[in-house]
């Protein structure tokens, strides 16, 4: 990938946002935190030996199909609100999808982009408090076919050039996808919590779907009911609403299940 087809691209991007491209890497993740200098770096890779999501899930990514990047910045805003960051990429991702290339994307709580159930692309967030840094994982499934997928996620996964064909007519459909990704990733990451929360939580997958949710202190089931302030999931059970901060697993269930 080109970092200067990137910034070409992108709309419009901080003047002093760094951009590396790499060819391999272990995780963009740990070498844009090992990279990371003050000013924002964006790090670019075809490939990753040990890309993971979230609780350290391996990520697929076969060398030069997909989107792998990590943003490192330091947000302006105060720590307390860092929660509501992985709703903001989430938006900014699904929006991208959405206005590009017309795929329907929604948001899965807490970290994933799916269309019609399908996950076309995952987020990992991690946080220094100390140094006040944020780095911002983004996988997007861009150029793999269903047989390019291992047999066990080819019902599950999706990419870009599944859903939209018509992306294999651009001459360099990653660095299109990329520069216009950072362009809307920089505007959610500048946008109130309120209007952050209420557009995450309109674009949902799961809003006011029952779903089952395995936690540290055992499953939970309920109803979806949108998002709490700090992007927390409010889950109704018996009639009453429960924040749900983390989930290890989330998983709809049909409507008859009750």
């Amino acid at each position: 990938m080109s970092p200067d087809l990137i910034r070409a691209f992108a709309d419009s991007l901080p003047p002093d946002l760094r951009l590396r491209c790499v060819s391999q890497t272990d995780s963009t993740n740990r070498q844009a935190r090992a990279e990371w200098q003050g000013p924002p770096l964006a790090l670019f890779a075809d490939h990753q030996s040990a890309g993971r999501g979230r609780r350290g899930n391996r990520w697929f990514s076969p060398a030069g199909h997909s989107l792998l990047f990590s943003l490192a910045l330091a947000p302006p805003t105060s720590a307390e609100s860092w929660s509501l960051l992985t709703q903001a990429v989430g938006v900014a991702v699904a929006e991208l999808l959405r206005q590009e290339t017309r795929i329907q994307a929604c948001l899965k709580w807490p970290n994933d982009v799916l269309v019609e159930d399908r996950k076309i692309a995952g987020i990992l967030l991690e946080s220094d408090l100390q140094s006040g840094l944020v780095v911002i994982g983004i996988g997007l499934n861009v150029l793999s076919q269903k047989e390019d997928f291992p047999e066990e996620l080819r019902e599950s996964a999706t990419s870009v050039l599944r859903e939209a064909p018509t992306l294999a007519q651009e001459t360099h459909p990653r660095e299109w996808l990329a520069g216009q990704l950072l362009h809307h990733l920089f505007q959610w990451l500048d946008r109130p919590a309120q209007t952050i929360l209420a557009t995450a939580s309109a674009q949902s997958c799961l809003l006011d779907r029952l779903v089952e949710l395995q936690t540290s202190s055992g499953p939970r089931r309920g109803l979806v009911r949108g998002l709490g302030p700090q992007g927390e999931l409010l889950l109704e059970e018996n009639g009453t609403l429960h924040p749900i901060l983390q989930a290890h697993e989330v998983r709809p269930l049909p409507s008859t299940y009750f």
